[in-house]
């Protein structure tokens, strides 16, 4: 009769490798890619931020390769545990990931030692602290009032440091700028409003001298709802660029990525009655709130002019928990055929509230953004609600930080990295060799329990062999 061979499974080392990848693959690249573009928030290699030369690999493998170092090294302690913490038959398994924890370690040295960093624009951070109200979205302040206090600060600032480049201004913390939306409320005090902010940020780009990255919404497509009010049916979350003059640049960026339950509902095309079910649960409104995503072929890049001779300087501008998806921000620095050797941007800016939070959620999410700069080796800037505002380097470095809850303005200056990395060209390429690493252990394991039913079957019956 037949005999499967031995599985490659009974080694130790194989062992918890399988283990990682499958970790990798299903608890971490699935979440983080569906439903809706998934959850990657709490990743494992999120952890590791404290030590950030474990974590320069992830400009090869992505934060979920940092991942799959964390899973490899609790598997084989796992292993030693339920071995009655015995080193008999795992002493090789552990020398070996002993010796590839070293390598990763040498190899954030390398990285680390090897950073090429030219000058790039001084950048103003403004923080609010604007307490989000989870029921209706409002963030506990009038349109006058968050725009008072984002001039006051901003001149405040300025003034103390002169020179700053970029201003930015956090996630829909200002009127909708574009064209359609002044002239769908026309005759309304919305229009006041619009004017007097487009106005004022003007004044002051024009006055110091600064560009302004500010978040605000887009509305188009104006109809009548059922009190005459006009009432646009295309939504986005948007952000939108003033250049040094004061000018509103025609380009602006919509968000891809939104929030599911937060900026859309599920199930309005799929299963109606969840749907329904969903909206009697959320605030009166919650209908009306759904808002339009963005096109991932519309990645914009911002350029943002010196003022002395040297080239322009491009961002780009995940908003919200955008800069928690590695695959997205990947895309948007990722070389174009016309120039493949060079990114299409030398910075990020990432808008965002964070106000929905109560525990250590801001905490959390500047970890995940650490390692959108350490993947592209690109500087970041964050400008959120309620913190934490502030600059992360090529490197995983912070500065500059703003503490959660709390509302200030902070300025630095970034160091630009002219390194295009493996993942910035490649993106999940590690996770997707982890996925199929699963699929071959799943295939395995079903052709073992095949082989052993049939086994099974000849050791009840010796009538029966392979042939029949």
């Amino acid at each position: 009769s037949f005999h499967l061979p031995s599985s490659i499974l009974h080694s130790p080392l194989m062992r918890c490798i399988s283990i990682a990848a499958i970790w990798v693959a299903t608890a971490e690249l699935l979440r983080g890619s569906w439903p809706w573009h998934g959850l990657p928030w709490l990743y494992l290699g999120y952890t590791q931020t404290p030590v950030l030369v474990m974590c320069q690999i992830a400009d090869v493998t992505g934060v979920l390769g940092v991942s799959f170092l964390v899973a490899l090294v609790n598997a084989w302690v796992a292993m030693w545990v339920l071995n009655g913490f015995r080193l008999r038959g795992l002493a090789e398994s552990g020398v070996r990931i002993a010796g590839l924890v070293l390598l990763v370690a040498v190899y954030g040295v390398f990285r680390m030692e090897n950073e090429k960093l030219t000058a790039g624009p001084t950048v103003l951070v403004v923080q609010p602290n604007y307490p989000q109200d989870n029921s209706t979205g409002n963030k506990g302040a009038t349109e006058e009032q968050m725009l008072n206090f984002h001039v006051r600060a901003t001149a405040a600032a300025v003034q103390a440091h002169p020179g700053v480049d970029l201003t930015v201004w956090s996630e829909t913390i200002m009127p909708p700028f574009n064209l359609e939306a002044r002239l769908g409320w026309s005759g309304w005090n919305v229009v006041g409003i619009i004017d007097n902010a487009k106005d004022r940020i003007a004044n002051l780009a024009r006055e110091y001298h600064s560009a302004f990255l500010v978040g605000g919404l887009y509305q188009t497509n104006f109809a009548s709802n059922d009190q005459g009010q006009p009432d646009p049916a295309d939504k986005r979350n948007s952000a939108y660029f003033f250049d040094t003059q004061g000018e509103l640049s025609p380009l602006r960026y919509d968000k891809i990525h939104l929030v599911p339950f937060g900026e859309f509902i599920p199930f309005k095309e799929g299963f109606p009655a969840l749907y329904r079910l969903m909206i009697s649960l959320g605030p009166p409104d919650m209908n009306a709130y759904a808002l339009h995503a963005g096109s991932e072929d519309q990645l914009t890049v911002f350029e943002l002019q010196p003022s002395d001779d040297r080239p322009a300087w491009r961002f780009v501008t995940p908003i919200c928990f955008e800069d928690i998806d590695p695959g997205l921000c990947a895309k948007m620095f990722r070389p174009t055929e016309s120039e493949p050797g060079k990114k299409r941007a030398d910075f990020l800016v990432n808008i965002t509230n964070d106000g929905w939070f109560l525990a250590n959620e801001n905490s959390q999410h500047l970890q995940a953004a650490i390692f959108r700069s350490i993947e592209n080796r690109v500087p970041s800037v964050r400008s959120v609600n309620t913190g934490i505002s502030g600059f992360i380097d090529p490197l995983g470095y912070t500065s500059g930080l703003l503490p959660a809850r709390t509302e200030g303005t902070s300025t630095g200056e970034l160091m630009l990295d002219s390194r295009v990395t493996f993942f910035t060209v490649w993106g999940q390429m590690f996770a997707w060799v982890c996925a199929a690493v699963t699929a071959g252990v799943a295939g395995m394991s079903v052709v073992r329990c095949q082989w052993s039913v049939v086994e099974d079957s000849q050791t009840h019956n010796p009538q029966l062999t392979t042939d029949n």
